[in-house]
């Protein structure tokens, strides 16, 4: 997987390497791969370089009137202080 510093990942299945172990649950961690982008496709906001949904410096409204974001959504990965400083910046 190569990429750019600021470049969202790309998984991609390689041919002839795939595995099985027998396992009753198996657990997939992946790490922080960006925002979800289905519901800003569908609604039009728009999103940086890094997939996280744009906002001006220091401000928490998209581009679509009434939509705010906080936390990973407008950081990236972080901490759960800064989303929950976050979420009740942007309520105010």
């Amino acid at each position: 997987m190569e990429n750019g510093p600021c470049e969202r990942p790309q998984l991609i299945e390689i041919a002839g390497t795939e595995k099985s172990w027998p396992c009753d649950l198996a657990l997939l961690v992946l790490d922080f791969t960006g925002s979800e982008s289905t519901l800003a496709d569908k609604l039009g906001i728009e999103k940086d370089i890094r997939s996280n949904y744009k906002t001006a410096y220091g401000k928490y409204q998209t581009n679509v009137t009434n939509i705010f974001k906080a936390g990973d959504m407008r950081l990236g990965q972080s901490l759960i202080v800064w989303a929950i400083s976050e979420g009740r910046e942007a309520a105010r």
